[in-house]
């Protein structure tokens, strides 16, 4: 039984289950309410004087366009919805084959333990791949009928990470960039989907490991932002996943972007043999 059968199989029970559908409702939930706000902040700006607007009122027709949008939404998916996501699905994924003894089925068969572990992982990973090309392909096209197709991108940098203020992209880089931010952010999602497995291989129920994968997730961006906790922030394994943003600052630092690329990878490859040494010695 090869990997790839095996992710294959895993694939096959993900797209016959409801509930993982959850992550593609998931993207059009939020392209519907990021459309209607956009749609509202630009047909509608605040009238109050001392409302404090991030863009002027008179620039709001050319920064509302369909890159300056799509670019806009990666943000809260990968570091609120996506993680969120993908917590309850791995967590069910391995859970939900315990529970139904499917799991003594597959470890049944003459196969080493860490070829079904990588086998789930493949399978997630394309899972989550497929959630954000769908968010890339519906964001862009949503914001095409509502703003204009194509113009310039405006980055506002906290958003993103980046600690630069208003960052402004000139079209046709912008459209290479927002493609190479989307690129990139599938690697935060193949790390985010090993650590959600390394926790469930540890615990082995549904609800301990959502919660940890959130937890630990959650935690470690707060952290990362408390200035007291300052110490602590090269280490904590958040620090280098959104690694993507560098796509989107004012000068890409290639060498920065490798770093927290290898690192992410390093991570990842952590995460699957804790996960992996975990399954391999538990009794189901």
């Amino acid at each position: 039984m090869r990997t790839a059968w095996i992710a294959r199989f895993e694939w096959r029970k993900l797209t016959v289950q409801r509930k993982s559908l959850a992550g593609f409702g998931v993207v059009v939930f939020i392209n519907l309410l990021f459309a209607f706000a956009f749609w509202l902040r630009e047909r509608h700006p605040p009238r109050n004087p001392h409302h404090r607007q991030d863009i002027p009122t008179e620039l709001l027709a050319e920064v509302f366009n369909a890159v300056t949008y799509t670019v806009s939404i990666l943000a809260p998916c990968m570091f609120l919805l996506f993680p969120m996501t993908l917590a309850v699905l791995v967590a069910h994924s391995l859970s939900g084959d315990v529970e139904t003894g499917a799991i003594r089925l597959m470890l049944a068969r003459p196969v080493p333990r860490w070829r079904l572990l990588l086998g789930k992982w493949t399978a997630l990973t394309g899972y989550a791949l497929g959630m954000l090309a769908l968010l890339l392909v519906t964001s862009y096209l949503t914001a095409g009928i509502l703003f204009k197709p194509m113009g310039d991108m405006v980055v506002i940098g906290p958003l993103v990470g980046l600690s630069s203020g208003v960052i402004a992209h000139p079209w046709p880089e912008a459209f290479w960039r927002l493609l190479m931010a989307y690129g990139l952010a599938g690697g935060m999602l193949a790390a985010t989907v090993a650590m959600a497995l390394m926790f469930a291989t540890l615990t082995r129920h549904f609800a301990s490991a959502a919660i940890l994968t959130a937890a630990v997730f959650f935690c470690s961006y707060t952290a990362e932002n408390l200035p007291l906790l300052s110490a602590i922030r090269p280490y904590l394994p958040t620090y280098r996943l959104p690694f993507w943003k560098w796509a989107l600052a004012e000068q890409i630092p290639w060498d920065r972007l490798g770093q927290d690329l290898l690192w992410t990878a390093a991570y990842t490859v952590i995460f699957l043999v804790v996960g992996g040494v975990a399954f391999s010695r538990r009794d189901f």
